[in-house]
């Protein structure tokens, strides 16, 4: 998969899987935030509230079957920031997309992706309402491919539209860069507006999605 990666030179590439152990620096307490068994990112997602899976420490880690899709994840976070490829993962304070930058490796969320460029949170994937939804989203930001759409290859393309936000510098990384910072295709500012992001009914969806579909129409 890295070699496959790497011969494609990409300038960023998103992986849908934490890339590294759960640290626990929060159960020290960190400023005015109460102790915490999660990661500072996963943390903040929860608090509003895009819950995700629970990251292990390096001990519970260390026990995971070598197929387990975290481990996977992190094995390839590992061997895209080795010696052989040169990736890094970006610091919170750089500006992406840098004439000469250094290709950057990001750890992403397609749920939470989808939420915060909504304004909340979407049905299901699974559901039709929800796959719907997602699929014309991805179509509404200028996302072209070939179509061809199931519960991986949409969140595939999420991935990927975080990358390019990033690289244009629309994206922020949440978290603390100890564990790995978590990217969200939309700024820390528009982050910070939203205190809590509530799912939405069907009809509130819909308002939503039209609104991308106004916005695009205006630049024309």
């Amino acid at each position: 998969m890295a070699d496959w990666i790497h011969g494609h030179a990409p300038a960023a590439i998103a992986i849908d899987a934490p890339q590294g152990v759960n640290l626990r620096l929060l159960e020290q307490g960190r400023g005015d935030l109460p102790p915490s068994r999660a990661r500072l990112c996963d943390f903040y997602l929860r608090r509003a509230g895009l819950p995700l899976y629970q990251v292990p420490t390096k001990l519970a880690a260390a026990a995971q079957p070598a197929d387990h899709w975290m481990a996977v994840g992190r094995r390839l976070f590992a061997a895209l920031k080795g010696r052989a490829y040169g990736y890094e993962p970006p610091p919170q304070a750089a500006t992406p997309g840098l004439l000469g930058a250094p290709a950057a490796v990001l750890e992403v969320f397609p749920h939470a992706s989808f939420a915060t460029l909504l304004g909340g949170v979407p049905p299901a994937k699974s559901t039709r309402l929800g796959a719907r939804a997602r699929v014309r989203l991805l179509r509404e930001m200028g996302v072209h491919w070939d179509e061809y759409y199931d519960h991986d290859s949409v969140d595939a393309l999420a991935c990927a539209l975080t990358a390019l936000r990033f690289m244009r510098d629309k994206a922020c990384g949440v978290g603390h860069e100890r564990e790995g910072l978590l990217w969200l295709p939309v700024t820390a500012a528009r982050f910070a507006e939203e205190q809590k992001y509530r799912r939405f009914t069907a009809e509130a969806l819909e308002e939503r999605l039209g609104s991308f579909a106004e916005a695009r129409l205006r630049l024309l």
